[in-house]
């Protein structure tokens, strides 16, 4: 855990509470914030300590970063992962989202066509049958 997150740059996904190392009160982090996370391993607690400094100089504590469901002390990845991801991981899901955004864009632009096309050709279709009036006017009303 230490080689995958010491040193590293971190995102804040969701708003959480912490605690200041110089101070020890606690402060809200806010979403989105970035931090440089630093990892010390308290061997004699068999607990982990998470320490971010942010680019002003702020240092955060967060102890026992455990799930309560775990009692053997150690690293729970899913409660981690509801409040602090890699920059790196976090500028590939955005790329993601983008990607699908465009892709369901294009997918209804496809729909958008095709409905405009299938218009068009029952348009046609009834004009064809009643003739250039009474076929417009079968559009709005419908036929078959």
């Amino acid at each position: 855990m230490k080689k995958l997150y010491d040193g590293k740059k971190m995102i804040s996904i969701n708003q959480s509470e912490a605690i200041y190392a110089t101070t020890g009160e606690k402060i809200i982090v806010p979403n989105l914030s970035k931090w440089i996370c630093e990892i010390n391993l308290l061997k004699n607690d068999n607990q982990t300590k998470f320490i971010f400094k942010n680019n002003i100089g702020q240092k955060i504590v967060l102890n026992n970063w455990h799930s309560e469901n775990r009692t053997d002390g150690n690293y729970d990845p899913n409660l981690w992962e509801l409040y602090f991801i890699t920059e790196e991981d976090y500028l590939k899901r955005e790329r993601l989202n983008k990607l699908k955004v465009a892709e369901r864009t294009i997918e209804l632009n496809k729909e958008k066509s095709l409905l405009k096309l299938k218009e068009k050709k029952h348009r046609e279709k009834c004009i064809s049958i009643y003739g250039e009036r009474f076929g417009n006017l079968s559009v709005r009303g419908g036929c078959n």
